[in-house]
């Protein structure tokens, strides 16, 4: 008897074989993180400074990002001039 342990990688689609239960967690540990940063904008953690009531959100060089918030205000605003 032969076992085969498959892991499927939801980037594309596909399943990879493997023969042991350690090749599977450092595959998978892999695919996990690649899947969690390519969704993160290769931004998972943001540096937020808040001043006066103002965020200015940074990534982890410093060079400053777009407020989540203030893209949200945006759009809300849009939406109401329709």
């Amino acid at each position: 008897m032969k076992i085969i342990y498959k892991v499927f990688n939801p980037q594309n689609g596909l399943y990879t074989d493997l023969s042991s239960i350690e090749e599977c967690t450092q595959l998978f540990a892999k695919i996990a993180y690649e899947f969690y940063v390519t969704h993160t904008g290769n931004q998972p953690i943001s540096i937020v400074i808040e001043e006066d009531g103002v965020e200015t959100w940074r990534n982890m060089q410093g060079t400053e990002i777009v407020n989540p918030e203030l893209v949200q205000q945006q759009i809300l605003e849009q939406l109401e001039i329709l």
